[in-house]
């Protein structure tokens, strides 16, 4: 279950991480980033929300403390990643889930209505 679907704890990947800008973890963007870019170099995405389990530690501040930052430092992530869509970076535009069985199995399954394809297919035409 998500806290937010724009708001990514986790990341395994074969993504080329070296591409990565310098972004402040823990603040707004960095996240979507990731996956916005991973989904425009064609690499899958997967929501596996429903097969980890993540406790979200975090201090007095509470959940919200990237939000709560001042102006300038909360946003800073927006200028040193650029450019680009949020939309296709929310947990909800991957393109494949994982699911439990009854029998506590894990599997992997294409997301049938992806709230995001028609985007997928604007964008991959230009």
């Amino acid at each position: 279950m998500w806290f937010m679907s724009t708001e990514l704890d986790y990341f395994v990947s074969t993504y080329p991480w070296r591409d990565i800008p310098d972004v402040v973890v823990g603040r707004i963007g960095y996240d979507c980033w990731l996956v916005a870019h991973a989904i425009d170099l064609r690499i899958p995405v997967v929501d596996a929300s429903a097969s980890v389990t993540a406790l979200h530690q975090t201090g007095v501040d509470g959940n919200e403390a990237g939000r709560q930052a001042s102006v300038m430092d909360r946003f800073i992530n927006h200028g040193l990643t650029g450019k680009f869509d949020y939309y296709i970076g929310d947990a909800k535009c991957a393109q494949l889930r994982t699911v439990r069985t009854r029998h506590d199995r894990v599997l992997l399954k294409p997301v049938l209505q992806n709230p995001c394809e028609d985007f997928y297919h604007r964008h991959n035409r230009s």
